[in-house]
């Protein structure tokens, strides 16, 4: 296990089988074109689902990030721009050549259950704001998901350690 460290979070992954575009030296220069990337990609080997994983500690936000549009936009543009990097590496572009090489071999051309994960560190009073960024993320994300045939979900980091994900 890879034990990482995000505001609020802790996040253990099994080895050779994630990944952080973070990391990534290609990522870096695709950072200056505005793209932006989601925190974590694993393959789990349970569900046979490849995880994006994105994390917020929302009790630290600043007032324009906490805003439900704000927050709204800025995932969703995370889950976007992470599907458009994997789906340049399975078009075989330029760009997708050379961000292959960074991701593990196993998930190549892996391009079927795949979820996008959003997980907000929460306290009481958040939590109607959360129901609030779900619904309308879950609008946003509506084309994503019909074209690469993703799921995605939103929740609090309670939750998602009732479901098991690999995060305290």
């Amino acid at each position: 296990m890879t034990q990482y460290f995000e505001p609020g979070f802790s996040i253990n992954l099994p080895e050779g089988s994630h990944f952080r575009f973070q990391d990534c030296p290609v990522y870096q220069k695709l950072k200056n074109l505005s793209i932006k990337e989601m925190d974590f990609f694993w393959f789990d080997t349970q569900t046979k689902l490849l995880c994006l994983m994105e994390v917020k500690d929302y009790t630290h936000l600043s007032k324009e990030e906490a805003l439900p549009e704000y927050l709204i936009e800025n995932l969703y543009k995370k889950g976007l721009d992470s599907i458009l990097m994997l789906a340049a590496v399975w078009a075989n572009t330029k760009t997708g050549r050379a961000l292959k090489d960074f991701i593990p071999n196993t998930l190549h051309n892996y391009q079927e259950n795949i979820m996008l994960i959003f997980i907000l560190n929460a306290n009481d009073r958040h939590l109607p704001a959360i129901g609030i960024i779900k619904d309308r993320l879950k609008q946003k994300t509506k084309g994503i998901r019909a074209l690469f045939s993703v799921t995605a979900i939103l929740m609090d980091k309670k939750t998602a350690q009732a479901r098991g994900l690999p995060i305290s």
